[in-house]
């Protein structure tokens, strides 16, 4: 999922994504310049929460 669509799907800001990211909490990839999360791990760690 794009990190764009991200924030709109768990109404989060991007800079919270990319704390998360930084903290370690969640994974990205760049994919033709756009940043990717994985569903699967996103799902995990709000369904935790």
């Amino acid at each position: 999922m794009k990190l764009s669509d991200a924030t709109r799907v768990y109404g989060l800001s991007r800079t919270t994504f990319y704390r998360m990211i930084g903290k370690g909490k969640l994974s990205a990839r760049k994919v033709e310049g756009s940043t990717m999360l994985s569903i699967a791990e996103l799902d995990g760690i709000f369904r935790a929460e």
